[in-house]
């Protein structure tokens, strides 16, 4: 039994990092720079906050402001440089060394995903475990789209053996990839395809289109990772998505996921977190933000309406869900 896991940003914020795009900008904002086009992009973003609220879309329209392709590189060389330098002292916070128990909850609850959700979904989840024919070893991997090192300094030390039932079940920690690499190493940041750039002329160049287009990035680069990450989802039994927006930038994978759901016939979890609050009062409120959060994703796959109803009750939502609370202040 494979569990694959995709964490998004979502989980670095949730251990107390500032890793919000917004808390980026006050960083850049602040750093010198004598390029007229650099500081003409800063004041852009200190005039217009909301529209720059994802840098990776908010790029791939930017590009509509340049005539040469040359003004655009420095802009998003200089962007990746300031962000790679804010990311390395931002993840210098994280001491796991002092965090031993943060770790300890970060193992069992990458190993019980079941845990945080609904008792209806929770059954229904379970069913599905105790009718596969591979339930006594389970492999947990993790693709992050983040640039830090946390999770791997949250396993640091970890034994491959995360846990091991008294009936002999073990649960193993398989490979962690970063598919968008690291903040010192082969970072890709930009959009999902040629369509999310606007400056139709740098859709037609290779210098562009291998920089900010995510796919081809990874592609150029032949480091693999990308079809590992491929790999690991087509042979999981469960996928747990976490920390993610389900953005436009990432549509590759949702698309690969919806493929997976549609082929494998296994479980996707989505747990997400949102600033809407619901009164316990109105919990039937929970099952149309379940309902529109799964619209989101299949909006994000390749899936025709026949294929989406297929797979849509496959598809659980742990909304606000506890997982991965770790008490690391």
């Amino acid at each position: 039994m494979d569990i694959t896991y995709l964490i998004g940003n979502g989980f670095d914020i949730n251990i107390g990092l500032a890793t919000r795009y917004c808390d980026f900008y006050e960083y850049y904002k602040q750093q010198p720079s004598s390029n007229k086009t650099i500081a003409k992009l800063k004041n852009d973003i200190r005039c217009n906050y909301e529209n720059w609220a994802d840098l990776e879309v908010k790029l791939g329209e930017y590009t509509a402001d340049f005539l040469e392709e040359t003004d655009f590189e420095s802009v998003f060389e200089d962007i990746q440089d300031n962000l790679s330098q804010y990311l390395e002292k931002e993840q210098k916070k994280f001491q796991i060394e002092k965090k031993e128990e943060a770790s300890k909850i970060f193992r069992k609850d990458l190993y019980s995903p079941y845990r945080f959700l609904l008792p209806a979904d929770e059954r229904l989840l379970n069913t599905y475990i105790n009718e596969s024919k591979s339930t006594y070893h389970w492999k947990i991997n993790i693709i992050t789209f983040n640039y830090t090192n946390s999770i791997e300094l949250l396993l640091k030390d970890t034994d491959k053996i995360l846990y091991t039932r008294k009936n002999g079940t073990t649960f193993s920690l398989g490979t962690i990839e970063h598919i968008h690499g690291f903040h010192n190493h082969r970072m890709v940041l930009g959009v999902n395809d040629v369509s999310q750039i606007a400056n139709e002329q740098f859709r037609q160049s290779r210098r562009i289109t291998d920089a900010i287009i995510k796919p081809q990035c990874n592609s150029v680069q032949k480091h693999l990772v990308d079809r590992n990450c491929i790999e690991l989802i087509k042979q999981s039994h469960i996928i747990c998505v976490y920390g993610s927006s389900i953005g436009d930038t990432d549509k590759i994978w949702w698309a690969t996921i919806g493929r997976w759901l549609v082929d494998a016939g296994g479980f996707l979890i989505i747990f997400y977190r949102d600033k809407e609050q619901i009164h316990p009062l109105r919990p039937y409120k929970i099952g149309l933000k379940a309902e529109s959060i799964i619209d989101l994703f299949l909006s994000k796959t390749n899936l025709d309406d026949s294929q989406k109803n297929k797979c849509r009750n496959r598809i659980i939502i742990g909304y606000k869900a506890d997982i991965f609370n770790l008490s690391v202040k």
